[in-house]
């Protein structure tokens, strides 16, 4: 065979297999960053979540306390005091 083929089979396969593991190793990095991003998005739905949560919880005793002293005004109206 030529030389000159042999030297241009061998750039070709040697591009080829640096080409197949840039790839591969671009979207192993790819695959992470997502993985990242998509933890952190979970974090901040969580975080704002409990947040949720905290604001509810703080309505429902306010409200309950309210409930409590309209029941006791109402008791006071209907005992005639």
């Amino acid at each position: 065979m030529d030389s000159t083929f042999l030297g241009w089979a061998d750039n070709l396969v040697t591009g080829a297999i640096t080409g197949l593991l840039t790839w591969l190793a671009t979207r192993k990095r790819n695959k992470a960053e997502t993985k990242v991003v998509e933890g952190d998005a979970i974090s901040s739905m969580q975080a704002a979540y409990d947040k949720f949560i905290k604001d509810a919880d703080e309505r429902i005793d306010s409200m309950r306390e309210e409930l409590a002293e309209m029941r006791k005004e109402l008791a006071d109206c209907l005992n005639g005091e």
